[in-house]
């Protein structure tokens, strides 16, 4: 390559332009509404935990067989990329609060486990969403600070089948720890699953992670880090967003049924049944609506609060939510269904469900986000 040549190719490499930015925020919002395509095999009492990642998908590399081997072209791809370390996402960043557990979180790693991804978090509350590594393991963990409740967190003296707790390899622990606090330490989901729980009193932690021995967390240092972010709210300082006012939304239904209706676009949503109300004077509860489109599909609109993030909900047959993030299905099988869900905190969610595979999922997740925006709210 001549001189000239090589002075041609800088140039054009300095006028290249850098790829747009990548919007996290963006992610972020659009990533709440997950969506779900099951077909429920008939005669299943409790099948497997749901798990639901937001991924790229990358376009394969052109290939060709040559003498039986496989030869690609080189690509972009083929060159070394700068690595790009993992931020805090402005959802975490410009809060005080959010910051702040970050930071304590940050701090109480344990020095071999760095992050693997962005950390992001819930907009209404002090929750943190994480990606770690430790050695060449990925894993996930969510650390979501609560406001504490009357009811004590008791997986091991009163287990629930949507729970799954585990006794082996190792024990369920709950009760009275040395500082005052009650602590669970558990298996769940299986034992695919560690949780940590702490209350204080006034405040509380619960942390998951997933377990895959002698490569993520010890039990010692999830309880550390669970420790670190209830120390910052046993600070002060938190605006608590205490969920949805369920009799309020009870009461304009109407406008709920009208804004699914008019996002999915598929006709006119015919009430199959009343709407099913069951809400406590102190706010968790469910509320669940069953529709029929013109073409005999059903559909359910479903928005449930529970009292605490450890309360588990099942305000219907197809599945429970023993906590955020986990969903376990229940139903009694044979049904095809699509569902989006979506959430507000760590205390309630919105779940559209279609029996039918052939509604595009932009329509089901505009109307999951319309559902959300009619929710009214209700604070400390």
């Amino acid at each position: 390559m001549t001189d000239e040549t090589i002075t041609r190719v800088r140039r054009a490499a300095a006028a290249t332009e850098p790829p747009a930015p990548f919007d996290l925020d963006a992610v972020v919002r659009g990533g709440r509404a997950r969506v779900r395509r099951r077909r429920i095999g008939a005669g299943a009492a409790v099948a497997a935990l749901a798990v639901v990642a937001v991924g790229l998908a990358l376009p394969s590399s052109p290939m060709s067989v040559v003498d039986g081997e496989v030869a690609r072209r080189p690509l972009t791809e083929d060159v070394p990329q700068p690595v790009v370390a993992p931020v805090v996402a402005p959802v975490v960043a410009d809060d005080p609060m959010r910051s702040a557990v970050w930071r304590a979180v940050e701090d109480a790693l344990p020095a071999d486990v760095s992050l693997a991804a962005d950390v992001s978090g819930d907009p209404v509350e002090p929750t943190l969403s994480l990606q770690l590594q430790r050695g060449d393991e990925r894993f996930a963990a969510t650390v979501i600070v609560h406001e504490d409740h009357a009811d004590a967190f008791r997986p091991c003296s009163e287990p629930t089948p949507e729970l799954a707790v585990t006794v082996a390899p190792r024990p369920c622990v709950e009760g009275q720890d040395d500082a005052g606090r009650w602590r669970v330490v558990a298996d769940v989901l299986g034992g695919g699953t560690g949780l940590v729980s702490l209350l204080d009193g006034t405040h509380g932690v619960l942390m998951t992670w997933d377990v895959r021995d002698g490569v993520t967390l010890t039990r010692d240092e999830a309880t550390a880090l669970a420790e670190a972010a209830l120390s910052v709210a046993a600070e002060g300082g938190i605006a608590w967003s205490t969920g949805v006012d369920l009799e309020s939304a009870a009461a304009r239904w109407e406008d709920v049924r009208a804004g699914v209706e008019a996002e999915l676009g598929l006709g006119p949503l015919t009430e199959r049944s009343p709407l099913d109300v069951d809400v406590d004077r102190n706010g968790p509860g469910s509320l669940v609506g069953r529709y029929v489109l013109p073409d005999g599909v059903e559909v359910d609109v479903e928005v449930w609060q529970r009292a605490a993030p450890y309360d588990a909900v099942c305000p219907v047959t197809q599945a429970c939510s023993p906590f955020p993030g986990a969903n376990v299905e229940t139903g009694p099988g044979g049904t095809e269904y699509q569902a989006v869900s979506s959430s507000i905190g760590s205390r309630v969610g919105v779940v559209l469900r279609i029996a039918s595979r052939r509604q595009a999922p932009d329509g089901m997740v505009a109307a999951v986000e319309r559902v959300v925006e009619l929710l009214p709210r209700w604070e400390n």
